[in-house]
């Protein structure tokens, strides 16, 4: 289901708020919420509340079309949302069942792939989606922290969920983002001229470099980087 998709229902923010605060974490000014850009057309066309001014403070909603925060969520959005492809494994159920917490899942009995990205669905803890966050390899999987959030019987069905969109929310510590300047070849390499610019919003550092062709010049702007999620307990998916 596409999020807001009901009218004057802001449930999809309340109720990712809830996880993410019974998973400990803080809203602290630094808590996020990617949209879709369907998603983010349904929270301008059918949520009135965000566009009055008495109720959600601001009417940048109502003049720019422009969300800003709203129920402690910085909103923003991409077009670029990553959607998941559901691994094919059917028939699995719990290989000796797991405790309260416990991140390692073993499993028997079924067959095909349960892949990182997955959503998967306890027969005995129908309130409670986890995600994968490794690979099937042998008879085990790993979802994230804080775990599992009842435990795990021996023999519980191992339900993979469908497909779909991924809109994310986070706090924004939860993620690392590394970036440098890239290496250059011993000695240098054909550029005639190069030159370090510093973004003034993000204060990342980009290399931009000059080189000269016949009848043509080419302009390379680059950075080395890397992302990684540092705290697993500070991430939930808003399904589409």
């Amino acid at each position: 289901t596409i999020p807001f998709n009901t009218v004057d229902n802001l449930t999809d923010l309340s109720e990712t708020r809830r996880i993410l605060e019974d998973n400990g974490m803080w809203f602290d000014g630094k808590m996020k919420m990617v949209l879709s850009n369907r998603a983010m057309s349904n929270l301008r066309g059918k949520q009135t509340v965000v566009f009055k001014a008495n109720e959600a403070g601001t009417r940048e909603m109502q003049l720019t079309g422009v969300v800003t925060q709203l129920e402690g969520w910085n909103l923003h959005q991409s077009g670029q949302i990553a959607s998941h492809t559901k691994g094919a494994g059917t028939g699995y159920v719990s290989d000796g069942g797991e405790p309260l917490g416990e991140t390692t899942v073993k499993v028997k009995t079924g067959s095909g792939t349960i892949v990182a990205g997955d959503v998967i669905l306890n027969e005995h803890d129908t309130d409670n989606l986890y995600v994968v966050n490794s690979n099937l390899s042998g008879a085990n999987f790993s979802i994230g922290k804080p775990g599992l959030l009842v435990a795990l019987p021996d023999g519980d069905d191992i339900t993979l969920k469908n497909s779909y969109i991924a809109n994310m929310a986070f706090n924004e510590d939860a993620l690392v983002l590394i970036s440098a300047l890239p290496n250059l070849p011993e000695g240098g390499d054909q550029a005639v001229a190069r030159t370090t610019v510093q973004d003034p919003i993000s204060g990342l550092l980009f290399e931009v470099s000059e080189y000269k062709g016949y009848r043509k010049v080419i302009y390379v702007v680059a950075a080395a980087w890397g992302v990684k999620c540092i705290k697993t307990e500070g991430v939930a998916l808003l399904l589409q």
